[in-house]
């Protein structure tokens, strides 16, 4: 699969990507989220990792911006905030499909990318999510 992590820290996606590419992956990294629409329009991407907070576009904003722009494109939230409820919410209204905290790590980004590129494939194929 083919993924595109948004964070504005450099060394985590650094570290992520890498990770997912050990993984079998292929990774592009951005740390300026605005630069993140022009991207997908000239890059596919099979999932969206991005980052709550950042300075430029937040990741609540950005996927609204990429659902509108984009459609279906799975999007997981990765955040250093942990679980809070008032975030997770918003994420999910906005379009997000899936929430992970950094703490967790790596393996439960990959684990849950594979959950919601899943869902997705299933729902485009015309199969119960």
């Amino acid at each position: 699969m083919n993924f595109l992590i948004v964070d504005d820290n450099r060394y985590l996606n650094h570290c992520l990507s890498n990770y997912l590419q050990d993984k079998g992956h292929r990774c592009s990294s951005l740390s300026d989220s605005s630069k993140a629409i022009r991207w997908l329009g000239m890059n596919p991407c099979d999932a969206i990792i991005l980052d709550l907070k950042m300075p430029q576009i937040g990741g609540i904003a950005l996927t609204k911006m990429v659902r509108e722009e984009y459609g279906a494109i799975p999007i997981l939230i990765f955040t250093g905030l942990g679980y809070d409820e008032e975030f997770l919410q918003a994420a999910v209204e906005a379009g997000a499909n899936g929430y992970v905290s950094k703490v967790m790590g790596p393996a439960a980004v990959l684990t849950a990318l594979d959950r919601i590129v899943g869902q997705e494939s299933r729902s485009t194929s015309g199969q119960a999510a």
